[in-house]
């Protein structure tokens, strides 16, 4: 029971979290062993907004199996959420489609929403430094999303319908930001995600690999390269395919970066 004497607003509070504690202990917390006993499943571990100091400590010793969430207010890891071998460890970004302090996990009416190209941009830097993304919008009270919402998330689609080779399946490089933008890559090819246009000529130091071929990846056009030793030289176009995001793929002779 409630503590006697307090509102009634406050003893809904007080039994509300009360609630929530039982049903992690009862629910949550069984399924995190199962998890680990059973390497296909993966358990999550939500964390607050006041928890970067569990972000740092705790939940990066967790096991390969158990992956973070770097809640709302959380801020992108970086390089990423790493096993105190080195290795990766699986984790997902969770964020809301509207500017910070502008709405939450629900429907809100009237918000301001993050620009097509910020949220694409965020996709790319999760999926570089490993992580998933998990991106929240929520349906008004008759089920329908707000058509501002669907135009961003179509806008998105369609970049990955061209682009998605260089997001999905792939990992995080050990080559880290780089000037023009990010790079992820999968067993055969790196992928530079270039966000900040250089101009005619892209520079990718410390490849330790010998590049086989290069072009745009959303179009398949061929792009001339050289390489001395372990610095990559691309010729670009004058201006970008994509100014939001244009992805150069580079097929490499050995296992990608």
């Amino acid at each position: 029971h409630a503590p006697i004497g307090l509102s009634p607003g406050k003893r809904r509070g007080i039994l509300q979290e009360a609630r929530g504690v039982l049903y992690f202990r009862g629910r949550v917390q069984r399924q995190i062993p199962r998890s680990r006993s059973q390497p296909r499943q993966r358990a999550g571990i939500g964390t607050g907004p006041a928890a970067n100091d569990s972000v740092d400590k705790d939940e990066r010793r967790a096991e390969d199996e158990v992956f973070v969430c770097a809640h709302i207010h959380l801020a992108l890891p970086d390089p990423g959420i790493v096993n105190p071998d080195g290795s990766d460890a699986p984790w997902e970004l969770c964020h809301v489609i509207e500017e910070p302090g502008e709405g939450g996990w629900s429907y809100h009416k009237g918000p301001v929403l993050r620009s097509y190209t910020d949220l694409l941009r965020e996709l790319i830097e999760a999926a570089a430094k490993g992580g998933n993304l998990l991106r929240d919008f929520g349906p008004t009270a008759s089920g329908e999303f707000p058509a501002s919402c669907l135009f961003r998330m179509e806008a998105i689609g369609r970049w990955l319908a061209a682009n998605g080779e260089s997001i999905y399946g792939t990992h995080r490089t050990r080559l880290g930001r780089q000037a023009f933008g990010w790079t992820t890559a999968n067993a055969t090819t790196l992928f530079l995600h270039v966000i900040d246009w250089p101009g005619q000529v892209l520079m990718l130091k410390d490849l330790h690999d010998e590049a086989k071929e290069v072009r745009l990846l959303a179009t398949g056009k061929a792009l001339r390269f050289r390489q001395e030793d372990d610095l990559l030289t691309v010729e670009l176009p004058a201006d970008p395919p994509d100014r939001v995001a244009t992805v150069v793929a580079v097929r490499l002779r050995g296992p990608g970066q």
